[in-house]
């Protein structure tokens, strides 16, 4: 992944790479700050597969860090600082991270967290090292973690690899239209950082040249205050889960700027067919795309573009990756019939960080050729077009604003409340 940016960088290097608060950074500017940081780590001790956690505000500095350790050869760790503490340090113990970036306006927030290193973009160090390190990471290597609700009352974390993540990097080259003339583009980030969407439209906008428009804390949260950011810098790409969309949309000033929004990729939750039709009806010649995939995935697994589609599909998998519908006794079931989903391919990611046993029950051999196969838990159909249709669950998993919430972790927790 990080090869596939620093392309753009050489062919892009004065263009504008990322806008958050009115700042702006260029391409040869971020690679720069991130090279400074890498090499910071590096001198820190950090090695390939080491886990480093990002914990700002959404800033400048939330991509400089995503970065900084990929190109340390290290995984990183997105946590929210509006997180409960508990939490927070639930997941620094369970992973082991080596150091937490974070910043001085979070001094208070972190006062009890250890190994922290403050990233402000006025610190020194990034007046050095501008090269690019040279680290080898090999395919199997980590690239990140992302912890999602477990069902036995404590989150799991989730290990992906590189060669995965620079897969998907490289597959949405083939089914994103915008991709192909990607400077002209402007994406408008509002997703939470710790969701794998954010990490997906960060780093395929990074490698395609495009410009990241991240809205702030105040702007990722505020309807109003969003219409008046993508106006102000011509915004015209989002990837948002619907319900956030939703929230925008039933809370729009008129002229809304979501009818400049020309690319919509929806994902994390099913997609209302009513709800595309609301869209089309606001934003003239709007190009929607739905797109699938759990957290195991590496993002996703599945793109379908929906203009001209007769109904919501998640489409067919991109490419290096397989989709099976099987029944209960692990054979592929017939075209529109409903079984439930496994992925196989180079998309799949490692496993549960310290829970062999869990990574058994999910990550399964591949009947149907090498590598591993992850259980969904999702049920769906094959149309006769040859794409997928996702049905819903099998167990009590809910998705809320795209994030994946275990009942029974609710329950545990309800239970060891005392009286």
């Amino acid at each position: 992944v990080i090869k596939l940016f620093e392309e753009q960088v050489i062919n892009n290097p004065n263009n504008i790479a990322l806008i958050c608060d009115d700042k702006k950074l260029t391409y040869n500017e971020l690679n720069k700050k991130a090279n400074s940081l890498a090499h910071l780590l590096i001198n820190n001790g950090v090695h390939t597969n080491d886990i480093v956690c990002v914990m700002t505000n959404r800033s400048l500095e939330t991509i400089v860090c995503m970065l900084g350790i990929l190109k340390a050869g290290a995984a990183f760790l997105n946590v929210d600082p509006t997180y409960p503490i508990e939490r927070t340090q639930y997941y620094l113990s369970d992973c082991k991270a080596h150091y937490v970036l974070t910043q001085k306006s979070l001094k208070e927030t972190v006062k009890t967290i250890e190994n922290c290193i403050e990233i402000d973009l006025d610190n020194d160090f990034y007046n050095y090292d501008f090269e690019n390190p040279n680290v080898k990471v090999n395919p199997q290597d980590l690239s990140y973690i992302i912890y999602t609700s477990g069902s036995t009352g404590t989150p799991k974390g989730v290990m992906l690899n590189q060669v995965g993540f620079a897969n998907m990097a490289k597959a949405m080259t083939k089914v994103l239209d915008y991709l192909k003339d990607g400077n002209k583009h402007c994406l408008v980030s509002v997703t939470s950082t710790p969701f794998d969407i954010f990490v997906y439209e960060i780093i395929v906008s990074l490698t395609h040249g495009l410009k990241i428009l991240l809205a702030n804390n105040a702007e990722h949260r505020n309807p109003i205050l969003l219409d008046a950011l993508i106006k102000k810098y011509g915004g015209d790409v989002m990837t948002v889960t619907p319900s956030l969309m939703k929230i925008n949309y039933d809370n729009r000033l008129e002229p809304s700027a979501l009818s400049n929004i020309k690319y919509m990729v929806f994902g994390g939750e099913p997609l209302p067919e009513k709800f595309v039709q609301d869209l089309r009806i606001l934003s003239k010649g709007v190009t929607i795309y739905n797109i699938y995939g759990p957290s195991e995935i590496t993002i996703l697994s599945n793109v379908q573009n929906l203009n001209g589609e007769s109904q919501i599909t998640i489409g067919p998998p991109i490419m290096n990756t397989q989709i099976h519908i099987l029944d209960k006794n692990m054979n592929r079931v017939p075209i529109g019939v409903v079984g439930e989903i496994y992925i196989s391919g180079i998309q799949v990611g490692l496993g549960y960080l310290g829970k062999p046993e869990m990574t058994k029950e999910k990550f399964l051999p591949n009947a149907f050729g090498p590598g591993k196969m992850y259980r969904s838990g999702d049920i769906g159909k094959w149309t006769f077009d040859g794409k997928v249709q996702c049905l819903g669950r099998i167990d009590n998993q809910i998705k809320l604003r795209g994030l994946r919430i275990e009942l029974s972790e609710i329950e545990r927790k309800m239970e060891s409340i005392s009286g």
